[in-house]
């Protein structure tokens, strides 16, 4: 569900409400989030809290530096913690609980539901540290745009496994998708692709919102009409899912909207890309809270400069061993599972050079897999911080 226009100055307005400063560093009140989050009780949203707190020391963190206790009422005229209390004044508020900073509050939205309005919402807001009504508009109508990609994705293969048990093989399922996009469109899934300039990408990754959304009703009609029905071979099935796509676009033209006509959107991959570019920022520029106690000194691991020019594969990957390390221990309480979530390579090295190409970071990233999990190396914030200054 994306967050509706008339919701995004609401919420904008919830958000900045909870914001404060502590030392000239933004900070959040946890109590006041909890209801913005959807969450009724403390006691489950200091579940999701826990849970980013194990987030942001996988990621190279001092979990102490984002997420600070509270003892006390919060004074959100003040500008200091002292001693760890934060003293009360006329504007007081109730025991918080805890103190976020920017980046631990995106850690928490990321482990809320997204479908929900409020949470999809907090995801971009904190991600994006911008005010802006119209990059927050535009980026949140992205995201719904990318999960409606993907759900039409999931949807055509639940299609593709409704249509091999009903007597349909490969060559039956183009057949038949094709026969939809021409009920759909009145113009052939070529001609479509010609017109929306889609070279070799798929025809769904150029077109906007609504129209995804189209042919994932349809699609998912015919899926649930072939297995009621119980309806066989290329004919029956591929008749079902014209009028599918018929009816959707008796719809659509009803509306003033003809599928055939929409202007091309930018495609899906590459905006997914950088959506993942900007994300996997958001932990370089993490700022921290000031300390309550002095922090703990880890042992810098030298690291490469990063390459201006467009890097090898061979200078990604040396960059990245100096940065990461590989992932050993295991918890025997989780069964064999990783103690603690595991680095995403393909995101760390999207976010790290943006002028690679996706051919060079494909085999970075397979030969770093080879080498099994990554994890962040201790003392890699401050090559971090270096490269801010």
């Amino acid at each position: 569900m994306g967050v509706r226009q008339s919701e995004i100055a609401k919420l904008t307005s919830a958000f900045e409400e909870q914001r404060f400063t502590m030392d000239g560093v933004e900070a959040w009140s946890a109590r006041g989030l909890m209801p913005l989050f959807g969450y009724e009780s403390w006691q489950n949203f200091q579940s999701a809290i826990d849970r980013a707190v194990t987030a942001c020391t996988s990621a190279g963190k001092d979990a102490s530096r984002h997420f600070i206790p509270v003892v006390g009422d919060l004074d959100i005229t003040g500008d200091r913690i002292f001693n760890g209390v934060i003293k009360k004044s006329g504007r007081g508020r109730p025991p918080e609980g805890m103190i976020l900073s920017r980046f631990a509050a995106y850690l928490v939205a990321l482990n809320g539901d997204p479908t929900k309005e409020a949470i999809a919402f907090a995801q971009v807001y904190f991600a994006m540290q911008t005010r802006s009504m119209e990059l927050l508009e535009q980026h949140l109508a992205e995201v719904e745009r990318l999960e409606a990609r993907r759900q039409l994705s999931q949807t055509e293969k639940d299609l593709s496994s409704a249509l091999y048990n009903h007597g349909v093989d490969d060559t039956g399922f183009s057949i038949i998708r094709s026969r939809g996009d021409e009920a759909l469109f009145g113009l052939t899934t070529k001609e479509m692709k010609d017109r929306l300039k889609c070279g070799s990408a798929p025809l769904a990754n150029r077109l906007p919102t609504v129209i995804i959304r189209a042919k994932d009703l349809a699609a998912e009609m015919t899926a649930y009409n072939t297995r009621a029905n119980k309806l066989r071979g290329v004919r029956p099935i591929g008749d079902e899912h014209v009028r599918n796509n018929q009816n959707v676009r008796s719809a659509l033209m009803s509306s003033g909207i003809n599928p055939a006509r929409v202007e091309p959107d930018e495609d899906t991959a590459k905006l997914e890309r950088r959506h993942k570019s900007q994300h996997g920022k958001v932990a370089l520029s993490a700022q921290e809270l000031p300390a309550l106690l002095p922090p703990s000194e880890p042992t810098p691991k030298a690291a490469p400069p990063v390459p201006t020019k467009k890097p090898t594969t061979k200078e990604m990957i040396k960059w990245f061993v100096s940065i990461y390390d590989r992932a050993v221990d295991r918890s025997p309480s989780d069964g064999g599972e990783y103690a603690y979530p595991l680095i995403d390579i393909e995101d760390v090295l999207i976010g790290q050079f943006p002028t690679a190409s996706d051919r060079v970071i494909a085999k970075a990233v397979e030969e770093l897999e080879e080498e099994g999990p990554w994890v962040l190396a201790p003392g890699a914030d401050e090559y971090y911080e270096s490269l801010e200054r």
